[in-house]
């Protein structure tokens, strides 16, 4: 995939909402992105520029808002599958409830 520079992507990022798309017609490769369990990722419309236009489909408005390296996803060794998330875009991410500005890093854990 074009996120993943190790052979094996253990984890992904799924898509959950996008405006005036149904997900449920989309194949699974526009709906979620690959992440690498053991080397760092960057997600943004340069990264993976089918996933973004897929789910925006023929109405491009929004594609201005993702960065072309928009967050960059790092796993924390000895903690599987929690990964540092740094927002490395001027527009702000949500990680969880926390909003993340351009540089703010926050994890990113599977629930307990």
């Amino acid at each position: 995939p074009e996120c993943c520079t190790s052979g094996a992507a253990a984890y992904a990022l799924l898509c959950k909402f996008a405006k005036g798309a149904n997900l449920a017609a989309l194949p699974e490769e526009i709906r979620s992105i690959r992440v690498p369990a053991d080397v760092r990722a960057v997600v943004g419309r340069q990264h993976q520029t089918a996933v973004f236009e897929g789910l925006l489909g023929s109405d491009q408005t929004f594609l201005s808002f993702i960065s072309r390296s928009h967050l960059q996803i790092t796993p924390i060794a000895g903690k599987p599958g929690a990964f540092e998330v740094v927002n490395l875009s001027a527009n702000p991410i949500l990680l969880g409830s926390n909003r993340l500005e351009k540089a703010e890093s926050g994890t990113a854990s599977p629930p307990v």
